[in-house]
């Protein structure tokens, strides 16, 4: 199901969005960095997941019933890891490559600021623009290598389905791995408070 930009907002419990845009973006990503990849979405993933993407305006939300088909379909063919590294590489070029964004991450890292803290902060302030009835973010410190994310009021639908998240714990690690330190993540599932939590933990690369 395709919503258009003015819906109102729907009720806590009601299936979670992704904004159309951020789809797109994906396919694009595949067609032009994973072409064997994207052959294979476009013979694999459901018609009604293609057919919602592309028809849809890019402010549009696309109900996650419908997304799922194309996580589902990368992780069937690459498994987890290497699914979770396709959603780390799209960020990662996607906000290097953004015309507002990327001059800024390149002079943050030029001068040494691109600290993962920096990055990490800014999750919950622009969530809203990608996703709806998610849960809403918070993040906070965990130490002086790691950040803690934790999502309330989650739906019990990304309980029911939590695929979705090795797309978002590949758009966290992604998010950090700007600063030039390498990440990784866990996440731990209460379906009894609805809450999830992330932690993203970074580490200088080795040497070269």
């Amino acid at each position: 199901m395709v919503e258009s930009a003015q819906s109102r907002p729907s009720v806590l419990g009601r299936r979670p969005s992704v904004r159309a845009r951020a789809l797109k973006e994906t396919l694009a990503f595949l067609d032009e960095y994973r072409p064997e990849l994207a052959r294979m979405v476009e013979v694999d993933a459901p018609s009604d997941t293609l057919c919602a993407i592309r028809e849809a305006l890019p402010v549009d939300w696309i109900s996650a019933h419908l997304t799922r088909g194309l996580i589902e379909v990368i992780v069937d063919e690459l498994g987890e890891t290497d699914g979770i590294n396709v959603w780390r590489d799209l960020v990662t070029y996607r906000l290097r490559h953004s015309p507002v964004i990327g001059p800024l991450i390149s002079l943050a890292t030029t001068v040494g600021f691109a600290a993962p803290w920096s990055f990490a902060k800014q999750v919950p302030r622009g969530w809203d623009n990608t996703y709806k009835d998610y849960g809403s973010p918070t993040v906070s410190r965990d130490g002086t290598q790691a950040a803690l994310f934790r999502w309330c009021d989650v739906p019990e639908y990304l309980f029911e389905h939590p695929i979705h998240y090795i797309a978002i714990r590949g758009a966290l690690i992604g998010v950090i791995e700007l600063s030039g330190q390498r990440a990784d993540s866990n996440l731990e599932f209460s379906p009894d408070k609805r809450e999830v939590t992330a932690s993203i933990r970074w580490q200088e690369p080795p040497a070269s």
